[in-house]
């Protein structure tokens, strides 16, 4: 705060003419009269203690910047200031309250305060996710909800959901000639389908207390309302962070759900496909889950015979990938130990068609961080794990509708699928909806053979683990984490400034483009986490794909997992003195290490001693990375015949801490990081004027 807050002036009512400010430092709080007596009504220390508190939590514009920018600009900022609340920053807070504890002021204590012309606030306070509405007491569910007297002051908002699912209710406290310039306001009245009157005082104004069927979301009429009251004066927002969480945008609605099969059944087809060391140490994780986000078809839309269209497309794309039609199946030996592997069985896989009727592209594009609430609810297998493939689809697919686009969600079990596996399917099956036909696709046919493991290790693999032992193990291993995500976009031009800088200061022409990145977003990641010390380990793992390691080569087009994870260690104070090239030379270096002969070593060790992988989110490490994916899969042309995708986003699966995930961009050469840190780091980088100099804003 500083030592003249111009957000603390207040101005009395009546019965004090004039205006008294607040002025404050670390310390002290002064008020300070303006008004002609210069006396001051006995006013609480312990409400102005409150006031300085609630200032912590309020979102500030001017009102030009807030009336220029639009509705978007002023949503973002109150997403963000609530974002921003972090765990660890409440916990600091209820620890300052406990030294010094300070109590809210009820409005009888404090003289009657309303907004000066030098400031306006609103308070907002309730959720509409509140359940208002099912409260029957036997003769039938209330048809309104509405709150008394008590609390109320000017700029009070209550918010309750409305009447019909997925609308809001507003109930507003304001002064009569704000309520009548906004019921005359067509652009805010624009969202409204009726209003009723609300009452001020003695007087009764036909206006607000608005029924919303239109918008569905808490923060764009939020702004509405702030754009009307604003009157070219200075505003101010208090927001209660017992209601940070933001409103989903209308609940998702599943229209059908069923089981795709393989068109036919072909006794030639491989019928059991053995789990390798590479495939068995995943059985803790969680399904991988990637979406495409595409337009909605220009012409037709989103009909019934555009879902029965992919559900053929996808029932033929089985028929060349028919292990992900499949389940799990496992055989308990005598000796105690376990043995897993695919039933190619035709099962079948999930296919499930929903809307989400509230949220549009924009939704999911402009937002700085990614709107977890909507993208989750976009896939399906949400926190299933690998080892549960024994009774579930390996393969699950979600097309959701969206009011201007479509976006299909896959999940596929990581048991028996890494990235390359996964991708060759989102193309295969994109390919056959595209052209109508698998002529193409059935030449490069999938490789399901473990062959190569022919003489280095005995299948099937014994692993001294039963399905219930892994399960048991997993018990209290999946903590919850106050994250945030976003996606860093990277332009062609910027990559190749940053490959040219870190090989240039190297003096080498060995470091790659993803590699130079990488250290970029090492080296960015360091700075922004402030509790890390000086001589404090850190650890860079990236998962590098193996097929290529192998002697000879796996072909590209093995179905499994053919990959491990590569670490880099350094101190945060040896990064941060060192250059980019020096960090980017230490992960080009662990990842060449690597040869033929460590790989089959690992693959012979881990038969002798298995260790399955704990679930990422038991992960504790705080100053970790971890990078998966590759800018190099094809994910930008899974056209599947009404246009190419205009993005990519990963489900809520296997996150934590730390984590990266690496996509191409959607321009040719660009690369995209969608990243999942926490909110104090995430905001820290974007403040970083180094990192973000490479960053298309």
């Amino acid at each position: 705060m500083s030592s003249r807050d111009p957000y603390f002036q207040f101005a009395w009512d009546s019965t004090v003419p004039g205006e008294v400010e607040l002025e404050m430092d670390d310390d002290t709080l002064r008020i300070r009269s303006q008004s002609p007596s210069g006396l001051v009504p006995d006013f609480p220390i312990v409400a102005l203690l409150a006031l300085t508190t609630w200032a912590k939590t309020m979102v500030k514009s001017t009102a030009g910047e807030l009336l220029q920018q639009g509705l978007g600009w002023v949503a973002l900022q109150i997403n963000k200031r609530i974002a921003s609340m972090t765990a660890g920053e409440m916990s600091r807070y209820l620890e300052e309250w406990m030294t010094s504890p300070v109590l809210v002021p009820n409005p009888s204590d404090v003289p009657k305060i309303t907004t000066s012309s030098s400031s306006v606030n609103l308070l907002i306070g309730s959720s509409p996710r509140f359940n208002v509405y099912g409260n029957d007491f036997g003769w039938g569910r209330p048809v309104a909800v509405r709150s008394g007297t008590a609390a109320k002051q000017n700029g009070n908002l209550t918010v309750f959901p409305g009447a019909e699912e997925g609308s809001i209710d507003f109930e507003a406290c304001l002064l009569p000639e704000t309520l009548q310039a906004m019921k005359e306001d067509a652009e805010f009245m624009e969202a409204f389908v009726r209003c009723t009157g609300i009452q001020l005082g003695e007087s009764t104004i036909p206006t607000l207390n608005p029924h919303l069927i239109v918008i569905s979301s808490f923060y764009l009429i939020l702004e509405l309302i702030l754009e009307t009251t604003a009157n070219g004066i200075k505003l101010s927002i208090t927001i209660f962070i017992i209601h940070h969480q933001a409103f989903n945008m209308s609940q998702i609605r599943v229209i059908s759900s069923g089981i795709i099969c393989p068109t036919s059944e072909n006794d030639e087809l491989t019928h059991r496909v053995e789990l390798t060391p590479w495939d068995l140490r995943l059985l803790k994780l969680e399904y991988i889950q990637k979406g495409l986000l595409f337009l909605k078809p220009a012409q037709k839309g989103v009909d019934q015979n555009l879902i029965q269209h992919l559900k053929v497309s996808l029932s033929r794309t089985l028929d060349i990938l028919h292990p992900l039609a499949g389940r799990l199946s496992q055989i308990e030996n005598e000796d105690g130990t376990t043995c897993f592997f695919i039933n190619c069985n035709s099962a079948g896989a999930q296919f499930v068609h929903a809307a989400h009727d509230g949220v549009r592209v924009a939704d999911i594009l402009d937002p700085i961080y990614i709107p977890d609430e909507i993208i989750e609810n976009l896939f399906s297998m949400n926190s299933v794990l690998n080892y549960e493939g024994t009774s579930k689809p390996l393969l699950a697919v979600q097309v959701t509708e969206l009011a201007d686009g479509i976006f299909i969600g896959c999940s596929i079990n990581h048991a028996v699928a890494d990235g390359t596996s996964f991708w060759h399917f989102f193309n295969t099956w994109s390919h056959i909806s595209r052209s109508g036909s698998d002529d193409t696709v059935s030449q490069s046919t999938p490789v399901f053979g473990r062959h190569f493991l022919d003489g280095l290790i005995d299948l099937p693999v014994r692993v001294p683990f039963s399905q219930i032992q892994i399960q048991r193990q997993l018990i209290q291993q999946m903590p919850s984490s106050n994250l945030l995500q976003g996606v860093f976009h990277f332009p062609k031009e910027k990559v190749a400034q940053l490959k040219a800088t870190a090989n240039a200061e190297m003096s080498t022409s060995n470091i790659s483009s993803l590699q130079a990145l990488m250290a970029h977003f090492w080296r960015a990641t360091t700075r922004g986490r402030c509790d890390l010390k000086s001589n404090e380990e850190i650890t860079y793992r990236v998962a590098i794909g193996l097929r290529q390691k192998m002697k000879p080569p796996l072909p590209d087009l093995y179905m499994g997992n053919a990959l491990r994870g590569v670490s880099t260690y350094s101190t945060a104070s040896d990064l941060l003195q060192h250059g980019l090239g020096w960090a980017a030379l230490k992960i080009n270096k662990a990842i060449a290490a690597m040869k033929p002969e460590d790989v089959t070593k690992e693959l012979e060790d881990w038969v002798k001693a298995p260790i399955i992988r704990p679930n990422l989110r038991a992960q504790t490490s705080v100053h970790g990375l971890l990078t998966g994916s590759s800018p190099r899969f094809n994910v930008y042309g899974n056209d599947f015949g009404w246009g190419r995708p205009v993005a990519v986003r990963s489900g809520s699966a296997n996150k934590m801490n730390g984590k990266l995930t690496v996509f191409p961009g959607a321009e040719e050469g660009s690369i995209d990081f969608e990243v999942c840190l926490l909110p104090e780091t995430l905001h820290a980088m974007e403040n970083d004027a180094e990192f973000m100099e490479a960053v298309l804003r």
